[in-house]
């Protein structure tokens, strides 16, 4: 489509509108993949076909897809408050806030994508529908819960801070032990 439109990605809506379509399509092909990408030994798991590596994969592009499409409707967000509020030409906002925003929101996750790799902390869900910062690391071994010793305080900070920003990423444990603070 935007190879066969004319003006292509000349204004910052359509690109802002870009950048949340590829989130779209990224979370998309996780959540569908998702089911088969966890390891075959898992529990509630019915679907699952996958091994460690298919788990860390779908995890990493669940992670980027979750975490892509509500800072991108941030972005087009701030680009309409700029337009429409103080009256920002679209070449203004381009050379002063566009630019800087893809930066920065591009390498926030692929940091946050690439360390869940690096910390390996990628796990499936308590559902089993797909990979996502869990405790419940799936390893070679078979299904290794929480308190294992790999990495899962890592785990509850970065999912505390995912669930913040898109609103997955808690499991039962975590929801039990906020009740029972209450």
């Amino acid at each position: 489509m935007i190879g066969m439109s004319t003006k292509k990605l000349s204004t910052p809506y359509r690109r802002l509108i870009f950048g949340m379509s590829v989130g779209d399509i990224l979370l998309s092909g996780a959540l569908v993949t998702g089911p088969f990408a966890i390891p075959a030994d898992s529990p509630n798991a019915n679907w699952s076909r996958g091994n460690v590596s298919s788990c860390d994969t779908n995890g990493f592009f669940m992670v980027l897809g979750s975490m892509a499409v509500p800072l991108y409707t941030y972005a087009l967000s701030l680009h309409y408050l700029c337009k429409l509020n103080f009256k920002m030409t679209e070449d203004v906002f381009y050379k002063k806030i566009e630019k800087k925003l893809h930066c920065v929101m591009c390498v926030f996750l692929l940091v946050i994508s690439v360390t869940g790799l690096v910390l390996n902390v990628y796990g499936q869900i308590p559902s089993g529908s797909f990979c996502y910062f869990s405790q419940n690391r799936c390893g070679e071994g078979g299904f290794v819960g929480s308190g294992s010793g790999n990495g899962t305080d890592v785990v509850n900070n970065v999912e505390y801070a995912a669930a913040g920003t898109t609103g997955a990423g808690t499991t039962t444990d975590d929801t039990t032990q906020v009740q029972m603070q209450m």
